[in-house]
């Protein structure tokens, strides 16, 4: 996600261990032509990606600019400035990230929009010290989760695990295993927010924590099925990761609910249409993929952001729910910020975005970007949608709309 939630930065921060290891009120969110074009002054910001290094997510960036072109193009820019983005690649090193900062810091951009940098704790002292905050998807280490010069659209990682776990339980699932991997940040989330949110609802949990570096999924598949609980599954996969657990469950004759946290439909492309059936995933953004079953606004949003990523020249990536977020980030921004185009820098840029509630997001849920959404951490949302996986190889919506969550009865990752 970057899907947001916890999962896509989680992921990716994941995927890099294992490499290294082996009152603004809501509006309407539809984004009419203006029949304008931008020709005030260039809005500068800056753009952090995980790009060109061993692991690689071009789609975001891809979707940003997509975002970008449609702005100036169809929304008269922010307010009537042309939208300009510098672009500064990451890979995943601490080092990296400072330099990215460091070059935002020279360059004097308005904003820093992050894509996916699992190191982006790095760049808070030095954007803090030049007075840029960081917006994007979702935070991508445990220092922005909690940023107060950063603000993001996503929902708060503890919701990714609390709202589907909601869900489940509104399913009549009393007892479940979840797969996390054996790292400080999966025990603390573990801790903090699964346990007591299991709790509070009633279930019955089990967490097991696997080896990243050498998981042995067949006896984590028969460990978890041990017990025949209702789910087994976790938020915090790769694509492999899934399908090497599903493969192994399915391997092992469980028949019981699986949840495979945001992976993707290269599950089913891996394992068969047959064998993925049944695997729920979740997001906080309407998918693509399911276009019929948005509400008529949001169909109408999904079908944009597929026209203008194919006028981009990228339909191929309309599906990858990094290219969405990086897409739905960059049109949320110009709709808060070009109300006032002129305070859209800096500290003033932050506080407007900070100020905006009830607010319709595109393709996405309603956000409260005042720390309400959940108190200490920097997020606008705290909602997922949940779908499951068909046997023709769709996907269908199964939550009734998003599934939010009440903080004060989940626990919290501070």
């Amino acid at each position: 996600m970057r899907r947001s939630l916890i999962s896509a930065t989680a992921v990716a921060a994941l995927a890099l261990t294992m490499t290294a290891c082996a009152d603004e009120g809501a509006g309407s969110s539809a984004a009419e032509d203006t029949g304008s074009r931008p020709d005030g002054k260039a809005l500068r910001v800056g753009w952090v990606n995980l790009e060109g290094s061993t692991v690689s997510i071009p789609e975001s960036r891809l979707g940003a600019e997509a975002g970008v072109a449609y702005v100036n193009k169809h929304l008269n820019g922010v307010g009537g400035r042309p939208l300009e983005l510098v672009r500064c690649d990451v890979d995943g090193s601490p080092e990296k990230s400072v330099d990215c900062a460091n070059k935002m810091a020279e360059e004097k951009v308005a904003f820093v929009i992050s894509g996916i940098d699992p190191s982006g704790d790095a760049m808070l002292p030095v954007l803090g010290s030049a007075g840029i905050p960081v917006v994007g998807h979702g935070p991508d280490g445990p220092a922005m989760q909690t940023e107060k010069n950063a603000m993001f659209f996503g929902a708060a990682a503890p919701a990714g695990l609390a709202a589907p776990l909601t869900f489940f339980a509104s399913q009549d699932v009393g007892a479940f295993t979840f797969l996390m991997p054996d790292v400080k940040w999966s025990k603390t989330i573990t801790e903090k927010v699964l346990e007591p949110t299991a709790r509070s609802l009633g279930m019955r949990q089990k967490t097991l924590h696997y080896d990243i570096a050498n998981p042995d999924w067949s006896s984590l598949a028969a460990s978890a099925a041990a017990g025949k609980p209702d789910l087994v599954g976790g938020p915090i996969f790769t694509d492999d990761q899934c399908v090497a657990l599903l493969g192994a469950l399915r391997a092992g004759s469980y028949t019981g609910k699986v949840f495979g946290g945001a992976c993707s439909g290269a599950v089913a492309e891996a394992l068969g249409n047959e064998n993925a059936a049944g695997l729920v995933t979740y997001t906080d953004m309407w998918r693509v993929d399911a276009r019929d079953d948005a509400p008529p606004a949001k169909q109408k949003e999904i079908d944009t952001y597929v026209s203008a990523m194919k006028e981009a020249g990228h339909q191929d990536k309309a599906e990858n729910v990094f290219a969405q977020a990086g897409f739905t980030d960059v049109v949320n921004l110009a709709r808060i910020l070009g109300k006032d185009p002129e305070r859209a820098e800096g500290k003033d840029a932050l506080a407007a975005i900070k100020r905006t509630v009830r607010f319709d997001s595109f393709m996405g849920p309603t956000l409260d970007c005042d720390g309400s959404a959940w108190p200490g951490q920097s997020n606008c949302g705290n909602s997922v949608l949940l779908y499951e996986n068909q046997p023709d190889g769709s996907v269908k919506l199964v939550s009734d709309g998003f599934v939010g969550v009440d903080p004060s009865s989940a626990g919290s990752a501070r």
